[in-house]
């Protein structure tokens, strides 16, 4: 089974082509948030940097996320309180 993963930002290929090789990816780069939330609801795993904000009204959208992969530093754009409650 090959799990869909949602590309929400711009990502050097290099890195693209390693979860290509497990993964189904999605690019929703050229989509603005409020058109992409409806595309990410079965989604297994999101890619994002660090405009992508991972909260409540994304969660609610994102019904079958597992993985959040956050490329670079910093998690200030992921309200990880809320992802922890969520298990």
């Amino acid at each position: 089974m090959r799990y869909e993963i949602a590309v929400l930002e711009r990502i050097h290929p290099s890195g693209l082509s390693i979860i290509n090789k497990f993964a189904n990816l999605k690019y929703l780069l050229v989509y603005k948030r409020k058109n992409y939330l409806s595309k990410i609801r079965n989604s297994f795993g999101i890619i994002i940097k660090s405009a992508t904000k991972i909260d409540e009204e994304f969660l609610d959208c994102a019904k079958n996320l597992k993985i959040i992969l956050r490329a670079g530093t910093g998690l200030d754009n992921i309200d990880l309180r809320l992802l922890k409650k969520r298990g």
